[in-house]
């Protein structure tokens, strides 16, 4: 249990005897820090001044409840006023320190382990660096006091989130609408009707203007726009401004080559099947100053078969 230890006064009969004189002067209370408390909770005998009533009925876990009388301060100047609102709760037998409280205004409360006790941070003061995921990791709903827990605990769990799973489409075009990356409606429509989502399910042109998301995401990310007004797209009757009409040239480039009155010959591979003249092989012939290309088939690369297809080439 982390406690808290504070010393409030208490008053004195003069008329006790010697031994009751000299009962210390200041009661020591030890505020207990309550995750499952929703506010903070002192008793009557703290002696703490009243500000106002309270009509706060707490729950106990009997199932009895205790109703508040008035609100109060906690006595820790070190703490903003708003953090140290409080409720006297008749009945109450410890104080209680609400981490919830704490929480909501910005203060951040660390159990160490073991014996090593809390510590309560001013907001922004502290950063935690984690070296590995949480064993367990819970959540507070908005609106909620307190912190809960999966008891599957899901947190640790991989999953995917599968389209084919949500209830309705809404919710379906809100979540693909998301995966697109918050494109605007228009836009969204468009590259639709282009056929780009046709295997997206449900994301047809009538369902997305039906249940088109306005979200923040979308807007945040369309910020940046041209100012309009800046200038006048009207057109002007007599300008004063005439930009030259410039006469459109047609250059022309040559380039001169010195003629080399050079060829080139070469065969190819034996083909795989013989023509019906008997044929196997191709002589290619190229003409460097006219680029002309031209072939003629031969039947075998001997002497005589390519000094006769050399000859018709150079016809």
């Amino acid at each position: 249990m982390n406690t808290i230890k504070i010393f409030t006064p208490i008053k004195i009969n003069n008329k006790s005897n010697k031994w009751t004189r000299r009962i210390e002067r200041r009661k020591k209370w030890k505020l207990v820090i309550d995750s499952g408390a929703t506010s903070h909770f002192v008793p009557e005998e703290m002696n703490l001044p009243k500000q106002g009533t309270s009509n706060k009925e707490v729950y106990l876990p009997d199932n009895s409840k205790l109703k508040a009388s008035f609100t109060t301060q906690l006595p820790f100047m070190q703490l903003s006023s708003k953090a140290r609102e409080a409720d006297i709760l008749p009945g109450l037998k410890t104080p209680l320190l609400s981490v919830n409280k704490m929480a909501e205004e910005g203060y951040l409360t660390i159990f160490h382990p073991g014996e090593q006790g809390v510590t309560i941070h001013s907001p922004k003061s502290v950063s935690i660096i984690a070296k590995t995921p949480p064993v367990l990791q819970g959540c507070k709903s908005k609106g909620a006091k307190l912190w809960t827990i999966s008891e599957n605990n899901e947190s640790t769990k991989e999953s995917v989130n599968n389209v084919y799973d949500l209830p309705s489409i809404n919710q379906t075009v809100k979540y693909l609408h998301a995966a697109a990356g918050f494109p605007t409606k228009e836009t969204w429509l468009k590259a639709i009707n282009a056929g780009n989502f046709a295997t997206w399910p449900t994301i047809t042109p009538n369902n997305v203007r039906r249940h088109f998301p306005e979200s923040d995401e979308t807007a945040k990310g369309h910020m940046k726009k041209q100012r309009q007004g800046v200038r006048s797209t009207r057109v002007l009757e007599n300008p004063e401004i005439t930009v030259p009409t410039i006469a459109k040239v047609k250059d022309i480039y040559i380039k001169v080559h010195n003629a080399t009155e050079t060829i080139h010959t070469d065969q190819t591979g034996r083909f795989p099947a013989t023509s019906s003249k008997g044929n196997q092989y191709i002589m290619i012939l190229v003409e460097i100053d006219g680029n002309f290309i031209d072939a003629e088939p031969m039947k075998n690369k001997s002497e005589g078969s390519m000094i006769k297809t050399y000859q018709i080439l150079g016809e």
